[in-house]
């Protein structure tokens, strides 16, 4: 969740307003109440231990190359 976290907020200035609110912001808004429970810094450092295949399934989600 951490990665998925970082690659949306790295997304976001990237795509148009109503194309990320329509897409992700809800998404955005989960991970962010999230992040906010589990503690900043434990989420954060979640993401940081995270391993080449966590960052390439993100991707893969996020680019909605995932199949069921």
């Amino acid at each position: 969740m951490a990665v998925l976290h970082q690659d949306l907020r790295s997304l976001r200035g990237t795509l148009p307003g109503r194309h990320w609110a329509a897409t992700w912001d809800t998404f955005m808004h989960r991970l962010e109440a999230l992040r906010e429970r589990v503690g900043e810094s434990a989420f954060d450092h979640a993401g940081q231990q995270a391993t080449e295949r966590d960052h390439m399934i993100v991707k893969l989600l996020v680019k909605g190359d995932l199949v069921r």
